[in-house]
C-alpha cells in the first residue's frame, strides 16, 4: 500500500479527517519523524511544530500541531493535539499578536507561577510555529 489515512483532532474541533497521505513528518518531543506506508505500530508525544503532510501528486498540506500524541496503527495515523490549525487558516497578524503578549508575560517583572510560565511559554512556542506557516504558504 501507498498511502494510508490521517486524523488531526483537538478537543474542540476536527482539524481533518481521512486524509490520505504517502508520507507525513511529525513533530515529536525527540524531534521530527518521517511517517512512510507500512511504519511501524507508534505512540509519540507531540512537540508543537509543523506537521506536514504529502499526498499523491506531491501536493503538500501544512498544520500547525502543539502538544499531544501521535498514534500510528497499520493504515491509519491519530493525531491528538491541544490546539492545531491548516496553514490557511492561520491569522498572521492575531499569531504575531500572540507572540508579542506571551513574550511580554515572560519577560516582565512580573512573578509568575510555574503553571503561568509553562502556558506561555506554549503560546510563545505556538505563535512561532504559526508565523512561520504563515509566511511560507
Amino acid at each position: 500500500m501507498s498511502h494510508f489515512k490521517i486524523d488531526i483532532l483537538t478537543p474542540s474541533s476536527i482539524i481533518a479527517k481521512n486524509l490520505e497521505a504517502s508520507s507525513i513528518i511529525v513533530p515529536t518531543e525527540r524531534g521530527e519523524i518521517n511517517i512512510l506506508p507500512q511504519h511501524t505500530h507508534l505512540m509519540t508525544k507531540l512537540e508543537a511544530g509543523v506537521l506536514r503532510l504529502e499526498s499523491s501528486g506531491n501536493k503538500v498540506d501544512t498544520f500547525c500541531v502543539t502538544n499531544g500524541i501521535c498514534k500510528i496503527l497499520k493504515e491509519k495515523v491519530i493525531i491528538l493535539t491541544t490546539a492545531g490549525e491548516h496553514q490557511n487558516d492561520i491569522d498572521l497578524e492575531r499569531a504575531k499578536k500572540a507572540l508579542e503578549k506571551s513574550k511580554s508575560k515572560l519577560t516582565s517583572d512580573t512573578t509568575l507561577s510555574d503553571s503561568e510560565r509553562e502556558k506561555y511559554v506554549r503560546k510563545y512556542l505556538r505563535a512561532e510555529v504559526r508565523i512561520k506557516i504563515a509566511k511560507n504558504r
